[in-house]
């Protein structure tokens, strides 16, 4: 079901000259696993340009398909390396668009995203996307580009930076052992993206080639803290600049949402139904947006 969905959304993307990279998750299951139930997978991650325009073209064709939104695109100041989230007409796919392949939570540069998303355009390779009623040529990211880029950079540079999951190990080792990667060829790799120090973090936390893995987050945060300050980046300072621009872009809700916040605490202490309190405050955009494409 979620591959049909994405085929047919992509298909009128192609057709409109939007162009998408699949990457992460997704990707994965589908291009580098044996079979894609190897590999569980939430939202599909998809990377398309940070033009504006095209974005604003990409969610328009996606509404007139019966995709919704939740408004997260109609403000371009909230906008960080993601840019809009669409949901399938019945609810069952998540897509997250995003402009830059990496996060920018750590305090990494736009230049430094630009440059690593360029390499990731640049790169990325053909691939053909097969369902059981539809079939697309799509991209994706070259084999060094999924593994130093668009995980363990995205992982090391994310909002929970050195957060690691199992399935990172996983990944890795598909990756690896698919496209003989040796741990010098990626290493070289990684410092020509002048990101050698992350890599050699993520390394130390999750390594294939040694048959290393660990989760334990107050040990593998610190790991990869202790090596972003190398690249004159902070996860904890990034984090926390974060969080006080998102409260200061709250506070104007605050007004309007308190009254409904007490009615529902108050239903909810009465062994009421708090939920009717809240309805108001769901995505605008419940209704499919039916229009001609033309």
């Amino acid at each position: 079901v979620v591959k049909e969905h994405v085929i047919q959304l992509l298909s009128l993307w192609k057709k409109y000259d939007i162009s998408v990279i699949l990457f992460k998750g997704f990707s994965l299951a589908h291009f580098e696993y044996q079979e894609p139930s190897e590999r569980f997978h939430g939202d599909v991650d998809i990377l398309i340009s940070e033009d504006s325009a095209i974005i604003d073209r990409a969610v328009g064709v996606a509404l007139a398909l019966g995709w919704r939104v939740d408004d997260f695109n109609h403000n371009p100041k909230r906008w960080t390396h993601e840019v809009a989230h669409l949901y399938s007409p019945d609810g069952l796919v998540r897509i997250d668009a995003h402009r830059f392949v990496i996060s920018l939570s750590t305090g990494l540069s736009l230049e430094k995203a630009r440059i690593l998303t360029h390499t990731v355009w640049k790169n990325a390779k053909d691939r053909t996307l097969v369902s059981k009623n539809w079939q697309i040529q799509t991209l994706i990211p070259a084999p060094y580009d999924a593994l130093i880029i668009c995980q363990a950079l995205n992982r090391c540079y994310g909002g929970a930076s050195g957060g690691f999951k199992a399935a990172d190990y996983f990944d890795s080792s598909v990756l690896i052992k698919r496209y003989q990667i040796s741990q010098e060829e990626a290493l070289a790799y990684a410092n020509s993206l002048r990101a050698g120090s992350t890599w050699k973090a993520f390394q130390t936390c999750i390594n294939p080639w040694d048959k290393r893995v660990h989760l334990n987050p107050q040990w593998t945060a610190q790991i990869v803290e202790n090596k972003l300050k190398q690249e004159g980046l902070s996860s904890k300072k990034g984090l926390a600049f974060h969080r006080i621009k998102r409260f200061f872009e709250l506070i104007p809700l605050l007004p309007s949402v308190i009254p409904d916040l007490f009615a529902a605490w108050k239903a909810y202490q009465s062994s009421g139904d708090p939920r009717q309190n809240l309805e108001l405050w769901q995505s605008q955009h419940q209704k499919p947006v039916q229009t001609r494409l033309g």
